[in-house]
Formats: structure tokens, C-alpha cells, sequence
């Protein structure tokens, strides 16, 4: 048999040659199929922007032009500049037919401190120049006024998709990309509706539930389909329906428009991103990643060891020269250095070395804001410490549509993978020896049977003649306010701050007013100078138990009640949330100890020792005979 190749060519180089053309076959092969894939359209938030501070959803239609199938994963990463990338990039799997295209959503964490103005991302598919595609980054916004509409949303469809004269104030949305968890929606305000969605799952129905229970605002307007009915609605969304022109569902707020033009003129101020000039990074989580973390840094004696250091190098540099560099016998001198090396080694390992009781443990922070029928959503800000260098992976198992992960970090590249995809979702992270890692969490659980869920109720509220409290009792399930459970809890009401305390009264515990002369205005409790003694807490101190941290979150407690109301004087961007309505709506805040056991996470290494402090924030509707 003949080769192809000219026998001049020495048998090595023709081996080398084949194996080229083999390299090249396999490419030539193989890339249609990398670069199938095409980026037609991306959407940020639920408006074209991104609330900062927050998890937002990119949605990106993702089509397969080739006649092969696409059975692959898809990466978003934030740019770097030298580092590459920053935070911790997102994975989502994807399997796209031949000539399909689909819909696929991330949720990246968008910080405040960080400008929109030629902030880039990359989407990537492959290893290659031609499987990735740049995705410009967000501007930023205040939580979105979307009008769901029907249909994918992609190209044309959502262009041609735009409010009728009678809903001028409504930007389109398609129901296809609300998300399948209220866990997503942070940065949604309020939703019009028009008509009730066909299409959606059952989670997708009670995604939009939570929602406004959480604290969401829905306006239905008449079905122009329909003969100008409002729309009716079933299974999961049976609470939007109601003859009243206004209903409370949870914390949320349900609006009947049944003469459009006259309602519209009194429709609810739109939120608004207001920009603080002197204002500094408003993201709180590294203050409350250096407050956990400092659970776990072991208390070394620096000065003893800077002490140390210095004797070694005076010792073994200059002083074992001046006493054994003109010795003529050099093995005397050689074994003087090593038993110096040796004896200081020693030194440094008893005096720096570990042994101060650290285990595998994981310390949260929480809010947690009760949805009702044992439902609660999260928010949780987590340090994971890890004695034993490796690659863990967190999962949320008591959420049913699985929870959203973030390192929450814009400047430093982090190791690891957030995977997203309902049940799937997972935070993966490379943690060193001796290391903690931290990230942050979202998810909306179902509490286990017989467990606490912070559900709150009043019972008794007076107020003088100024609109001031002067008695209140809020009562609590049973257990929840267990001695040694509570720490202590605020009210806000009407522009005011109220201390809460626990009170025993016939065999029943429940919450109280504190002493008056703690009680402060909105404006006090979130003055600039409070935020910055808040912050300073935990650049300040090192924390050694639960009951310390428990007790300087009397100072931090402030933190996150701002990032819970949106408060924070000391952020570059306020971002609004819809405050009590006045006399007709009270939020209560109650800071209890440890983690309940539907809010922990798992890794799947095995259990882990998991602590912390939760932050309960329930908002109630009054009774009429206390609204003036």
C-alpha cells in the first residue's frame, strides 16, 4: 500500500502529520455542533434593568440554526479584566433540537457599588473564540411595573406586545419569563393583569403568589378579549378574586380597575432609583460576611509570633554568622543551623498551629419573611468553614423550586459554580484548608410538620390622638417565643420604630411594647449615623459564640432591617420598597436564635453543624377600628 505521503518525508514527521490531520478531522467535525448556538435577544429584570443590590433575571433566547442537536451547558460570567472573571460564574444546562430556539434564565447578582456604564458579561457554550457571545450589562433601575403578557416574548412578539391606550403606564412582560420561584422576583414592584395565564405550572402560579404575599402589588384590569370582564382565576391564584375595589393578600395588595382612564390617574407612584452622590456601596454583604466569618478565625497571638519571626531571622541570619561563620569545623555549623530551623519550627507550629476546636460549620444569617400555609421566603447571607481542603456543594433542600446562589461578590474571582434549574440549583465552591467561603442565598421553603415559621397575629392595638402607639400585643405561635429563643423584635408603624418585648399572661407569650423612651422615628432609627456605627461592628470586633453575635446584632440590627425596607442612608442607591401603608399596616421585625431546620442547607459531604440568627419579618394589616 502506497502512502499518501511522499516517502521522503522521515516516519516520524508523517506520524506527527497524521495525528495533525486526525486533530483537525475531529475539529472540522465536532464544530458545527459548538457553534450552533445563537444569542438572538437578551433581557435584564423584568424591564430592560437591573435593581442593584439584588439577584435580577438575564433572560437569553438561545437558538440551535443546525441540523444537530445541542446537548450541552451554558456559562454566564461577569468580566474581569486581568482576573477574567469576578464572583462565581453560572452554569444552566441546555438541550436544544435541531433549528429550535428557547428561552433560559440567570440569576446574577448585581451589585450596588459597581457602575453599569460598559460592564460586560460572557455567555459561553465552549472553550473557543466562536461558542461564547459578549451580553452588555445592565443599566440600572427601581423595582420594574410590568404588564404580563401573553406569548414567548421573543423578537417581534414583545415589540408588537404594548399597553393599550387604557394601561399607558405599563411596560409589556411575557408570562413565559416570570420566573418559577418568588425567590427571582426582587426586583418586580408591581404586575397589571389582564387576563388569567394559561400556560404556567402550578410552581410558576405559586411563584406569583409568594410574591405578593411577600409584599408585591397586583392591578387587574378588564380582559379586552372578554368583553371587557375582569378576569377570573383559578387553583393557586383564587385570591385575586374579590368584588372589592382593594384587598390585602398577605403583605401584598390586590387593585380592581374597573373604569381604567379614571383609575390610572390614581395609580401608585412609580418607585424610583434615587442615586446618593456622597453615598458608599450600599451592599451589605461583606459587613455580614465578616461578621460570620469571624465565628470561626481563631484567636493566634500575632504579637508573640511577629516576636518570633523576628528572633528567627536575627538568629539564624547575623547571629549564627557571628558565632559559627569563622568556625573551621562546617558540619558543627550546619548542625547548629538545623536544630535551629528545627527548634523554631517547633515554636511556630505550638504557638500558630490549629487546635482550637474547629469543626466543619456553617454560620447564616436570615431573613425570613412568613408567607403563610407554612411557606417562608429567604434571604440568607452564609459562611461555610471547612477544616479540610476540597469542592463542596450546597443545595437548599426545603425549597421546593429550588433556591438561587451567589458569592454576592463583584471584585475578586471566586472559585466555584453556581448551578441554576429548579432542584438542580447549587452553589459549588473550591474551599481551601482551615477556609471559610462565603455566599448568599435565596429560596422560598415549606417549614416541616410541627415546626415554628414565625407566623405573627395581633391582638390588641390603642393609639393616642397623634396616631402614636401606646399599647400593642402580637401574639406568636406556640414555641416561638421560647425563653431563650427570642432576642428582641421592633415594630414600624406610622413612621415610627417600636422596641418589642416578650410578656407571659395567662399561660401565653406574646410580644409587647418596650420602654417608651426607646422608641424612635424612621428617621432616627436610619439616620447616617446609625448605619455607620452598624457597619463598623463587625470591622471592629471578632465574635467567639452565638451570644455574641446574637448581642451585637443590637447594634447591626438596623443593617438589615435596611435591606429589608431599603432604608440604608448610607448606599449609593436607595432602592424603594412599598413602605406600611400609613395607620394601616404595621412590619415587625423579631430576631430569634439558631437556624430552623427547614431553612438549613446540605452539602454533599454529609451533614454539617449549622448555626445562626434569623431575622423574621411579617407585615400585618390592621382592624378598622384602629385606622384614624
Amino acid at each position: 500500500m502506497r502512502h499518501p505521503l511522499p516517502a521522503s518525508i522521515p516516519k516520524r514527521r508523517r506520524v506527527t502529520i497524521y495525528w495533525m490531520l486526525a486533530v483537525l478531522a475531529w475539529c472540522v467535525v465536532t464544530m458545527p455542533a459548538a457553534r450552533a448556538l445563537e444569542i438572538r435577544e437578551t433581557r435584564w429584570g423584568f424591564d430592560g434593568s437591573a435593581v442593584p443590590g439584588r439577584l435580577n433575571p438575564l433572560s437569553v433566547l438561545v437558538a440551535n440554526p443546525s441540523a444537530t442537536a445541542f446537548d450541552g451547558t451554558l456559562r454566564l460570567e461577569q468580566n474581569g479584566g486581568l482576573l477574567g472573571y469576578v464572583g462565581t460564574p453560572l452554569v444552566q444546562s441546555c438541550y436544544l433540537a435541531p433549528f429550535a430556539a428557547r428561552w433560559v434564565q440567570f440569576f446574577p447578582f448585581i451589585g450596588d457599588n459597581q457602575s453599569s456604564a460598559g460592564e460586560e458579561w460572557t455567555l459561553r457554550w465552549g472553550n473557543t473564540a466562536a461558542t461564547q457571545q459578549a451580553v452588555d450589562g445592565p443599566k440600572l433601575g427601581p423595582p420594574a411595573r410590568v404588564r404580563l403578557v401573553e406569548g414567548d416574548g421573543g423578537g417581534d412578539n414583545l415589540r408588537a406586545a404594548r399597553s393599550p391606550e387604557n394601561q399607558p403606564n405599563w411596560r409589556a412582560f411575557p408570562e413565559s419569563l416570570f420566573p418559577v420561584t418568588a425567590a427571582g422576583t426582587d426586583g418586580l414592584d408591581s404586575l397589571a393583569l389582564d387576563h388569567a395565564p394559561q400556560r404556567w405550572e402550578p410552581a410558576r402560579r405559586q411563584a406569583l403568589l409568594d410574591w405578593l404575599r411577600r409584599g408585591g402589588g397586583v392591578h387587574l384590569y378588564p380582559d379586552p378579549t372578554a368583553g371587557g370582564r375582569l378576569p377570573e382565576f383559578a387553583g393557586e391564584l383564587a385570591a385575586l378574586n374579590s368584588p372589592l375595589p382593594r384587598w390585602q393578600v398577605g403583605a401584598g395588595v390586590v387593585f380592581r380597575h374597573d373604569n381604567n382612564a379614571a383609575e390610572n390617574a390614581t395609580l401608585p407612584a412609580a418607585p424610583e432609583l434615587r442615586e446618593n452622590k456622597e453615598g458608599t456601596s450600599g451592599d451589605l454583604e461583606p459587613i455580614f460576611f465578616r461578621a460570620l466569618a469571624s465565628l470561626t478565625r481563631p484567636d493566634v497571638n500575632w504579637a508573640l509570633l511577629y516576636t518570633l519571626s523576628a528572633l528567627y531571622l536575627l538568629a539564624l541570619g547575623p547571629g549564627h554568622y557571628f558565632f559559627f561563620g569563622k568556625r573551621r569545623d562546617y558540619r558543627m555549623t550546619l548542625l547548629v543551623f538545623a536544630l535551629g530551623v528545627a527548634a523554631f519550627s517547633a515554636l511556630f507550629a505550638v504557638i500558630g498551629r490549629r487546635g482550637y476546636g474547629e469543626s466543619n460549620q456553617i454560620w447564616t444569617l436570615t431573613l425570613a419573611r412568613p408567607l403563610g400555609e407554612g411557606r417562608c421566603d429567604l434571604t440568607q447571607w452564609t459562611s461555610a468553614f471547612m477544616t479540610r481542603g476540597d469542592t463542596y456543594v450546597f443545595t437548599q433542600p426545603g425549597a421546593p423550586a429550588g433556591g438561587l446562589f451567589s458569592s454576592a461578590d463583584t471584585v475578586e474571582k471566586i472559585p466555584g459554580l453556581v448551578f441554576g434549574g429548579g432542584r438542580e440549583s447549587a452553589f459549588q465552591a473550591e474551599i481551601p484548608l482551615y477556609s471559610a467561603r462565603p455566599f448568599t442565598h435565596r429560596a422560598v421553603v415549606s417549614a416541616k410538620a410541627g415546626e415554628e415559621d414565625g407566623g405573627l397575629r395581633l391582638r390588641t392595638l390603642e393609639r393616642d390622638r397623634g396616631g402614636k402607639l401606646t399599647r400593642l400585643e402580637i401574639d406568636a405561635t406556640p414555641g416561638f417565643l421560647a425563653e431563650g429563643k427570642f432576642t428582641r423584635g421592633w415594630a414600624r408603624h406610622d413612621g415610627w420604630m417600636y422596641p418589642l418585648r416578650t410578656q407571659t399572661s395567662g399561660g401565653r407569650s406574646f410580644l409587647e411594647l418596650g420602654p417608651a423612651e426607646k422608641f424612635q422615628t424612621e428617621t432616627d432609627y436610619f439616620s447616617q449615623q446609625a448605619m455607620s456605627a452598624a457597619s463598623s461592628i463587625a470591622y471592629q470586633k471578632k465574635f467567639r459564640t452565638l451570644t455574641e453575635l446574637e448581642t451585637s446584632m443590637a447594634e447591626m440590627l438596623p443593617l438589615v432591617v435596611a435591606r429589608a425596607t431599603g432604608g440604608n442612608p448610607q448606599a449609593r442607591f436607595r432602592v424603594p420598597t412599598r413602605a406600611p401603608d400609613g395607620p394601616m399596616e404595621m412590619d415587625v421585625f423579631v430576631c430569634t436564635l439558631g437556624v430552623p431546620a427547614s431553612f438549613r442547607l446540605a452539602e454533599a459531604h454529609g451533614p454539617l453543624a449549622e448555626n445562626g440568627i434569623t431575622l423574621f419579618q411579617q407585615r400585618l394589616a390592621l382592624p378598622d377600628a384602629s385606622r384614624r
